[in-house]
């Protein structure tokens, strides 16, 4: 579950850096549900046709095999093999969709950079792909062998620390701006002395880690608090980090 909250929760990081002008004009009542169901039926789809897969694996010996060999990745190609060769163009397909949601990735890792300070902006962009490409090759390259445990566990970490940043983005939204698209003042986006400090935002995050950390439960690590009622330390990390951006970006406005 966790690892399923944490690679929706990076959306939110991410989403903000990717748009697009599509020439067309939607009603803010129709844009959410649109938003909403274009973005949530597939996934859901998804989600159960993962979960199906993983439960009829122990009764499939051929798809069993092929987990055990290849992880994922031999299931998916064991599920289309009865189409031939139109299952293996499929599963060719899909791993080749890695690349499309890797290269939006790159994509928003390099305007974070660029976001930092002004002079890291005049660096140009795609520098920074390149050195992050340079990085993550290694680490996936060892990480392939095992590949399904290795994201596994690394989405389980990463859920944490997303959750508390999505909660920082919608107590600033919802009570800071109170839902007013027109509290934001786009035009400031590169002007710092009229935009927040971001040591409410800072503060808050890290400090949610006080109680994340002691709550969490991964294969790497399972906290005190976590032994005794389970793994919490999105719900806690969640409510600590709203709680505390209220008081300190009260006191940095």
């Amino acid at each position: 579950m966790t690892s399923i909250v944490s690679g929706q929760t990076l959306t939110a990081v991410s989403q903000g850096d990717l748009s697009l002008a599509v020439g067309i004009t939607v009603s803010v009542v129709g844009a959410l549900p649109i938003s909403f169901v274009g973005y949530n039926v597939p996934l859901i789809l998804l989600l159960i046709l993962g979960a199906a897969a993983g439960a009829a694996v122990p009764g499939n010996d051929a798809w069993a095999e092929a987990y055990g060999l290849y992880s994922v990745g031999g299931i998916i190609n064991a599920m289309n093999s009865p189409l031939g060769g139109f299952g293996k163009f499929v599963s060719v397909l899909l791993a080749f969709s890695v690349h499309g949601l890797t290269a939006c990735t790159l994509y928003s890792l390099s305007i974070s950079f660029q976001s930092l300070h002004p002079i890291l902006s005049r660096l140009p962009r795609y520098l920074y792909s390149v050195v992050i490409v340079a990085i993550i090759v290694p680490i996936s390259i060892v990480a392939s062998s095992h590949f399904y445990n290795s994201l596994s566990n690394f989405l389980s970490v990463v859920g944490y620390w997303t959750a508390s940043y999505s909660s920082i983005e919608l107590t600033e939204h919802f009570c800071f701006r109170r839902s007013r698209y027109s509290a934001y003042d786009v035009s400031n986006w590169d002007n710092l002395k009229a935009l927040p400090l971001g040591f409410a935002a800072v503060v808050s995050l890290c400090c949610s880690f006080g109680l994340t950390v002691p709550s969490m439960d991964t294969a790497w690590y399972t906290g005190p608090i976590a032994l005794r009622t389970g793994d919490i330390g999105i719900e806690l990390g969640i409510a600590v980090s709203s709680l505390m951006y209220i008081v300190l970006r009260s006191i940095e406005a």
